[in-house]
Protein backbone atom coordinates (compact mmCIF):
# COMPACT_ATOMS: atom_id res chain seq x y z
CA UNK A 1 0.00 0.00 0.00
CA UNK A 2 1.14 3.57 -0.70
CA UNK A 3 0.87 6.43 1.72
CA UNK A 4 -0.04 9.85 0.34
CA UNK A 5 0.81 13.10 2.07
CA UNK A 6 -1.14 16.35 1.70
CA UNK A 7 0.37 18.79 -0.77
CA UNK A 8 1.46 21.12 2.03
CA UNK A 9 3.43 18.46 3.95
CA UNK A 10 7.05 17.76 2.99
CA UNK A 11 8.13 14.11 2.76
CA UNK A 12 10.69 13.06 5.37
CA UNK A 13 13.20 12.25 2.64
CA UNK A 14 13.16 15.88 1.50
CA UNK A 15 13.71 17.11 5.05
CA UNK A 16 16.63 14.73 5.57
CA UNK A 17 18.15 15.73 2.22
CA UNK A 18 18.04 19.41 3.19
CA UNK A 19 19.55 18.74 6.61
CA UNK A 20 22.37 16.65 5.12
CA UNK A 21 23.16 19.37 2.56
CA UNK A 22 23.10 22.49 4.78
CA UNK A 23 26.89 22.79 4.91
CA UNK A 24 27.22 22.82 1.11
CA UNK A 25 25.50 25.74 -0.64
CA UNK A 26 25.07 24.11 -4.04
CA UNK A 27 23.77 20.85 -2.56
CA UNK A 28 21.44 22.75 -0.24
CA UNK A 29 20.00 24.75 -3.15
CA UNK A 30 19.40 21.53 -5.06
CA UNK A 31 17.75 19.91 -2.03
CA UNK A 32 15.40 22.87 -1.54
CA UNK A 33 14.56 22.88 -5.25
CA UNK A 34 13.13 19.37 -4.88
CA UNK A 35 10.61 20.64 -2.30
CA UNK A 36 7.35 21.96 -3.73
CA UNK A 37 6.31 25.52 -2.94
CA UNK A 38 3.23 24.17 -1.17
CA UNK A 39 5.32 22.01 1.18
CA UNK A 40 8.15 24.48 1.73
CA UNK A 41 6.69 26.19 4.80
CA UNK A 42 6.14 22.83 6.50
CA UNK A 43 9.71 21.77 5.82
CA UNK A 44 11.09 25.06 7.14
CA UNK A 45 9.12 24.75 10.36
CA UNK A 46 10.43 21.22 10.89
CA UNK A 47 13.94 22.53 10.27
CA UNK A 48 13.76 24.82 13.31
CA UNK A 49 15.07 22.29 15.90
CA UNK A 50 18.01 21.52 13.61
CA UNK A 51 18.93 25.21 13.39
CA UNK A 52 19.17 25.38 17.19
CA UNK A 53 21.85 22.68 17.39
CA UNK A 54 23.60 22.94 14.00
CA UNK A 55 27.38 23.05 13.87
CA UNK A 56 28.47 26.70 13.48
CA UNK A 57 30.46 25.73 10.38
CA UNK A 58 27.26 25.06 8.40
CA UNK A 59 25.54 28.29 9.48
CA UNK A 60 26.81 30.64 6.71
CA UNK A 61 25.67 28.45 3.81
CA UNK A 62 22.45 27.51 5.64
CA UNK A 63 21.57 31.16 6.23
CA UNK A 64 22.29 32.03 2.61
CA UNK A 65 20.07 29.31 1.17
CA UNK A 66 17.26 30.02 3.64
CA UNK A 67 17.21 33.73 2.77
CA UNK A 68 16.81 32.71 -0.87
CA UNK A 69 13.50 30.94 -0.14
CA UNK A 70 11.40 34.07 0.56
CA UNK A 71 10.02 34.42 -3.01
CA UNK A 72 8.55 30.92 -2.81
CA UNK A 73 6.51 31.52 0.34
CA UNK A 74 2.81 32.34 0.37
CA UNK A 75 1.87 36.00 0.83
CA UNK A 76 -0.58 37.17 3.47
CA UNK A 77 -2.05 35.73 6.63
CA UNK A 78 -4.84 33.48 5.45
CA UNK A 79 -4.55 30.71 8.06
CA UNK A 80 -6.49 32.15 10.96
CA UNK A 81 -5.89 34.51 13.86
CA UNK A 82 -2.68 32.75 14.92
CA UNK A 83 -1.07 33.10 11.48
CA UNK A 84 1.75 35.68 11.64
CA UNK A 85 2.84 35.13 8.06
CA UNK A 86 4.99 32.57 6.27
CA UNK A 87 8.07 34.78 6.60
CA UNK A 88 8.61 33.51 10.14
CA UNK A 89 9.30 30.05 8.74
CA UNK A 90 12.54 31.53 7.34
CA UNK A 91 13.44 34.19 9.90
CA UNK A 92 13.23 31.91 12.94
CA UNK A 93 15.80 29.31 11.79
CA UNK A 94 17.97 32.08 10.32
CA UNK A 95 18.07 33.85 13.69
CA UNK A 96 19.06 30.67 15.51
CA UNK A 97 21.78 29.89 12.99
CA UNK A 98 23.21 33.40 13.23
CA UNK A 99 23.36 33.11 17.01
CA UNK A 100 25.65 30.11 16.60
CA UNK A 101 28.20 32.24 14.72
CA UNK A 102 30.83 34.64 16.05
CA UNK A 103 29.68 38.30 15.84
CA UNK A 104 32.44 39.25 13.38
CA UNK A 105 31.43 36.36 11.13
CA UNK A 106 27.78 37.46 11.29
CA UNK A 107 28.77 40.96 10.20
CA UNK A 108 30.88 39.70 7.30
CA UNK A 109 28.12 37.35 6.12
CA UNK A 110 25.45 40.04 6.40
CA UNK A 111 27.49 42.60 4.47
CA UNK A 112 28.02 40.10 1.67
CA UNK A 113 24.39 38.98 1.48
CA UNK A 114 22.91 42.50 1.63
CA UNK A 115 24.38 43.01 -1.84
CA UNK A 116 24.42 39.46 -3.17
CA UNK A 117 21.21 37.72 -2.06
CA UNK A 118 18.78 37.60 -5.00
CA UNK A 119 15.99 39.76 -3.58
CA UNK A 120 15.82 43.08 -1.78
CA UNK A 121 13.28 41.59 0.57
CA UNK A 122 15.73 38.88 1.64
CA UNK A 123 18.38 41.54 2.27
CA UNK A 124 15.84 43.61 4.22
CA UNK A 125 14.84 40.71 6.48
CA UNK A 126 18.47 39.83 7.17
CA UNK A 127 19.29 43.44 8.07
CA UNK A 128 16.25 43.45 10.37
CA UNK A 129 17.22 40.23 12.13
CA UNK A 130 20.77 41.28 12.99
CA UNK A 131 19.93 44.92 13.67
CA UNK A 132 18.50 47.05 16.45
CA UNK A 133 15.08 48.07 15.13
CA UNK A 134 12.59 48.25 17.99
CA UNK A 135 10.44 45.12 18.41
CA UNK A 136 12.14 43.44 15.44
CA UNK A 137 15.93 43.41 15.64
CA UNK A 138 17.83 40.84 17.68
CA UNK A 139 20.89 43.08 18.18
CA UNK A 140 23.32 40.41 17.03
CA UNK A 141 25.73 43.04 15.71
CA UNK A 142 26.76 46.26 17.51
CA UNK A 143 24.58 49.33 16.97
CA UNK A 144 27.13 51.11 14.78
CA UNK A 145 27.42 48.03 12.55
CA UNK A 146 23.63 47.84 12.30
CA UNK A 147 23.57 51.45 11.05
CA UNK A 148 26.19 50.61 8.42
CA UNK A 149 24.13 47.62 7.26
CA UNK A 150 21.00 49.78 6.97
CA UNK A 151 22.88 52.30 4.84
CA UNK A 152 24.17 49.49 2.63
CA UNK A 153 20.59 48.26 2.17
CA UNK A 154 19.41 51.76 1.26
CA UNK A 155 22.14 52.05 -1.39
CA UNK A 156 21.02 48.79 -2.96
CA UNK A 157 17.39 49.88 -2.82
CA UNK A 158 18.10 53.22 -4.52
CA UNK A 159 20.08 51.44 -7.25
CA UNK A 160 17.31 48.94 -8.01
CA UNK A 161 15.43 49.45 -11.26
CA UNK A 162 11.62 49.76 -11.45
CA UNK A 163 11.01 46.34 -13.02
CA UNK A 164 12.91 44.54 -10.27
CA UNK A 165 11.43 46.74 -7.55
CA UNK A 166 7.89 46.04 -8.75
CA UNK A 167 8.45 42.31 -8.31
CA UNK A 168 9.63 42.54 -4.69
CA UNK A 169 7.73 40.96 -1.83
CA UNK A 170 5.97 43.19 0.74
CA UNK A 171 7.10 46.36 -1.01
CA UNK A 172 5.18 48.73 1.29
CA UNK A 173 6.76 47.24 4.40
CA UNK A 174 10.21 47.27 2.82
CA UNK A 175 9.99 50.98 1.92
CA UNK A 176 8.31 51.89 5.20
CA UNK A 177 11.29 50.64 7.20
CA UNK A 178 14.03 51.90 4.91
CA UNK A 179 13.08 55.11 3.11
CA UNK A 180 9.91 56.50 4.74
CA UNK A 181 10.34 60.30 4.60
CA UNK A 182 9.37 62.74 7.38
CA UNK A 183 5.74 63.85 7.60
CA UNK A 184 6.45 67.26 6.06
CA UNK A 185 8.17 65.82 2.94
CA UNK A 186 6.45 66.68 -0.35
CA UNK A 187 8.23 64.54 -2.93
CA UNK A 188 8.67 60.89 -3.84
CA UNK A 189 10.73 58.94 -1.34
CA UNK A 190 12.27 57.05 -4.29
CA UNK A 191 12.31 58.14 -7.98
CA UNK A 192 11.24 54.64 -9.08
CA UNK A 193 7.83 55.27 -7.50
CA UNK A 194 6.97 57.37 -10.56
CA UNK A 195 6.98 54.18 -12.63
CA UNK A 196 3.46 52.78 -13.09
CA UNK A 197 4.68 49.23 -12.47
CA UNK A 198 6.06 50.17 -9.06
CA UNK A 199 2.90 52.13 -8.18
CA UNK A 200 0.78 49.11 -9.14
CA UNK A 201 2.87 46.87 -6.88
CA UNK A 202 2.65 49.36 -4.00
CA UNK A 203 -1.12 49.79 -4.31
CA UNK A 204 -1.66 46.05 -4.47
CA UNK A 205 0.49 45.54 -1.39
CA UNK A 206 -1.12 48.47 0.47
CA UNK A 207 -4.56 46.84 0.65
CA UNK A 208 -5.40 46.18 4.31
CA UNK A 209 -7.96 43.66 5.51
CA UNK A 210 -10.01 43.59 8.70
CA UNK A 211 -11.88 40.41 9.60
CA UNK A 212 -14.87 40.37 11.93
CA UNK A 213 -17.28 37.66 12.99
CA UNK A 214 -20.93 37.98 12.05
CA UNK A 215 -23.35 38.43 14.96
CA UNK A 216 -26.02 36.14 13.50
CA UNK A 217 -24.61 32.96 15.04
CA UNK A 218 -23.66 31.44 11.68
CA UNK A 219 -19.93 31.55 12.36
CA UNK A 220 -19.35 33.45 9.14
CA UNK A 221 -16.85 36.29 8.92
CA UNK A 222 -16.89 39.62 7.16
CA UNK A 223 -13.91 41.26 5.51
CA UNK A 224 -13.51 45.03 5.22
CA UNK A 225 -10.85 46.58 3.01
CA UNK A 226 -8.93 49.84 3.17
CA UNK A 227 -5.50 51.14 2.14
CA UNK A 228 -2.46 51.93 4.24
CA UNK A 229 -3.24 55.46 3.16
CA UNK A 230 -1.03 57.46 5.50
CA UNK A 231 1.95 55.41 4.40
CA UNK A 232 1.21 55.88 0.70
CA UNK A 233 0.83 59.64 1.14
CA UNK A 234 4.17 59.84 2.95
CA UNK A 235 5.86 57.82 0.20
CA UNK A 236 4.45 59.90 -2.65
CA UNK A 237 4.59 63.26 -0.89
CA UNK A 238 0.88 64.17 -1.10
CA UNK A 239 -2.57 62.74 -1.68
CA UNK A 240 -2.63 64.43 -5.08
CA UNK A 241 0.54 62.56 -6.06
CA UNK A 242 -1.03 59.23 -5.03
CA UNK A 243 -4.08 59.98 -7.20
CA UNK A 244 -1.93 61.04 -10.16
CA UNK A 245 0.29 57.96 -10.02
CA UNK A 246 -2.73 55.69 -9.57
CA UNK A 247 -4.14 57.23 -12.74
CA UNK A 248 -0.94 56.26 -14.55
CA UNK A 249 -1.49 52.67 -13.44
CA UNK A 250 -4.80 52.68 -15.28
CA UNK A 251 -2.79 53.26 -18.43
CA UNK A 252 -1.24 49.81 -18.08
CA UNK A 253 -2.64 47.14 -20.41
CA UNK A 254 -6.31 46.73 -19.44
CA UNK A 255 -6.04 42.96 -19.75
CA UNK A 256 -3.34 42.86 -17.06
CA UNK A 257 -5.54 44.85 -14.70
CA UNK A 258 -8.54 42.61 -15.38
CA UNK A 259 -6.40 39.60 -14.53
CA UNK A 260 -5.35 41.10 -11.19
CA UNK A 261 -8.30 41.31 -8.75
CA UNK A 262 -6.07 42.68 -5.99
CA UNK A 263 -5.00 45.61 -8.15
CA UNK A 264 -8.60 46.22 -9.21
CA UNK A 265 -9.56 46.39 -5.53
CA UNK A 266 -6.70 48.79 -4.77
CA UNK A 267 -7.64 51.12 -7.60
CA UNK A 268 -11.28 51.14 -6.53
CA UNK A 269 -10.19 52.03 -2.99
CA UNK A 270 -8.10 54.93 -4.31
CA UNK A 271 -11.25 56.29 -5.92
CA UNK A 272 -13.10 55.97 -2.61
CA UNK A 273 -10.35 57.93 -0.88
CA UNK A 274 -10.48 60.54 -3.64
CA UNK A 275 -14.18 60.95 -2.92
CA UNK A 276 -13.50 61.65 0.75
CA UNK A 277 -14.14 58.22 2.23
CA UNK A 278 -11.96 57.18 5.17
CA UNK A 279 -12.13 53.99 7.26
CA UNK A 280 -11.95 55.69 10.68
CA UNK A 281 -9.77 53.84 13.14
CA UNK A 282 -9.30 50.82 10.88
CA UNK A 283 -6.50 50.45 8.34
CA UNK A 284 -3.89 52.76 6.92
CA UNK A 285 -2.12 53.39 10.21
CA UNK A 286 1.62 53.76 10.60
CA UNK A 287 1.44 51.64 13.76
CA UNK A 288 0.71 48.55 11.64
CA UNK A 289 4.45 47.82 11.23
CA UNK A 290 5.97 49.20 14.39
Amino acid sequence: MSRYLPDDVAPARHLHAVIDALGDLDRARAAFARVSDEALEDLLERLLPVSETADPSVAPSAVEVLIEQFPRLRVGRGRGMDDFGAEFAVTRPVLRLLRRMAPDDVMALTQRLIDMTPTLYGAFELATIVGHRENAGSKIVPAEDAIAIEEQLKRRLRATGPAELASERSLVRLLFHTLLPPEDADSLCLPALADARVTAALLRDAVAEAHSSALDGTGSTKVAYSLHWDVLVRMYGSEAAVYANAADVRGIDDAKIREDPRLQLALSLVEKYRGGWRPGEFGGLLDDWR
